[in-house]
């Protein structure tokens, strides 16, 4: 992404320019990767995981939270920015997402049935979507991002809306994360400038991305730059 924005301001600095994996997102959220996601996989695995989030949000809340808690005493995580119950609950819901992003088709049989016990369920939890992504040290990891994110990047709606009836927390629950408060999205003026710039005056750009990543439901579009070209690695995650 920034190297794309590098090109819009600085186009003489290089030569050219590979994008890998960018997307350009036009709300905060942008709705567009919500019909993208129910593509994502083989449809099997894809409602393997979103049983299991409902699983662990509808009925294993508690012993997941438990387990939480005690992966914070143990190794000394934080959740003063977000509580670790929201932390929790916005791990689950991130799982889908987390899982086509990071592992992929090749994990697919390592999906836990719902049957499976609460330890089975948190181990998965743990390696796809952990609960201490949410913890202080990662938030202020991120925090210039996610300030950037909601002022004019924009962010992907990542779904789960099959998850609401479940859901016990609401965005303030999670403005804390900024060390201020929420700035006024710009309504994509500076992602719609840099989307005109690739489309008008782009040139010797190649993108890349993965066919089953979530943030491929936000590519850019190469309209008329010249000497350029998009490809799409199949079946392929944000790593490649």
């Amino acid at each position: 992404m920034t190297a794309v924005y590098h090109r819009r301001f600085y186009p003489d600095d290089v030569d050219g320019t590979v994008p890998y994996v960018a997307p350009i997102s036009f709300g905060a959220p942008d709705t567009r990767y919500v019909p993208f996601l129910d593509t994502l996989g083989p449809p099997a695995c894809r409602q393997a995981l979103r049983d299991l989030a409902t699983e662990m949000l509808a009925n294993r809340r508690t012993p997941m939270l438990d387990r939480a808690r005690d992966q914070a005493t143990l190794q000394g995580f934080s959740y003063s920015r977000i509580a670790i119950g929201a932390a929790l609950e916005s791990s689950i819901a991130s799982l889908e997402w987390a899982f086509w992003q990071y592992y992929g088709v090749a994990y697919c049989d390592a999906i836990p049935p719902t049957s499976a016990t609460d330890n089975d369920l948190w181990e998965f939890l743990d390696l796809i979507a952990p609960v201490s992504d949410n913890d202080d040290v990662q938030i202020d990891a991120f925090e210039a991002y996610y300030y950037q994110a909601y002022a004019e990047l924009g962010y992907p709606d990542s779904g789960a809306a099959y998850l609401d009836p479940f859901l016990m927390y609401t965005d303030a629950d999670y403005e804390a994360a900024l060390p201020t408060a929420l700035p006024p999205y710009d309504d994509g003026a500076a992602m719609h400038d840099i989307d005109d710039f690739v489309k008008t005056e782009g040139n010797r750009l190649l993108f890349v991305y993965g066919e089953w990543d979530p943030w491929t439901g936000g590519p850019f579009e190469l309209g008329a730059a010249a000497d350029s070209l998009l490809v799409v690695q199949g079946q392929c995650t944000h790593g490649g």
